[in-house]
């Protein structure tokens, strides 16, 4: 049996619209973030390379996909999406975008993290607890039960998202 030497958590999706407000395709890079985060932490690992990918509408065509190493290891979307802003910021070119894609890899086991010691750890210690929180109420009750504000705009795609099953509805 094949067992690969590195593990990668990923989420894409081909959105309802096309999305030309930027702050809008943030919301929804944040949901998936929060769905790969998730999934990090139920395996109880840690990722420090992060890949994001793009596409733009069809009218225009293209896209970009890029992969960027973060400075720790990290299953928390707050220490993850600043990355995924800088990436988007970088390399995108203003078109109307359709796809995106997240990808976290390089994971290595949760105990194995690396503090800092210019880092506030019980804040850091305090953050770990809230997520794990949301994930015991997000396992027992669905995911639809915690939700970011944000997830309520017209906007967002979680809500419509957690009620498919293998991309289809339910």
């Amino acid at each position: 049996m094949y067992i690969p030497s590195s593990r990668s958590f990923g989420k894409s999706q081909i959105l309802f619209r096309d999305y030309t407000n930027r702050k809008e395709v943030e919301l929804v890079l944040l949901e998936l973030l929060d769905d790969v985060c998730f999934r990090l932490r139920m395996h109880q690992v840690v990722a420090q390379t992060i890949h994001l990918s793009i596409g733009y509408s069809k009218q225009t065509g293209g896209g970009f996909s890029r992969q960027k190493k973060m400075g720790r290891a990290s299953n928390l979307s707050q220490d993850i999406f600043p990355y995924c802003l800088t990436i988007l910021h970088t390399f995108d070119n203003g078109m109307p975008i359709r796809s995106i894609g997240i990808s976290l890899s390089n994971t290595s086991i949760e105990e194995e993290e690396q503090m800092s010691l210019f880092e506030d750890i019980d804040q850091r210690e305090r953050a770990y607890a809230l997520a794990k929180t949301i994930d015991d109420i997000r396992l027992r009750y669905g995911k639809n039960s915690v939700l970011r504000a944000s997830s309520h705009l017209p906007c967002s795609t979680a809500r419509y998202r957690n009620g498919l099953i293998g991309g289809h509805k339910a």
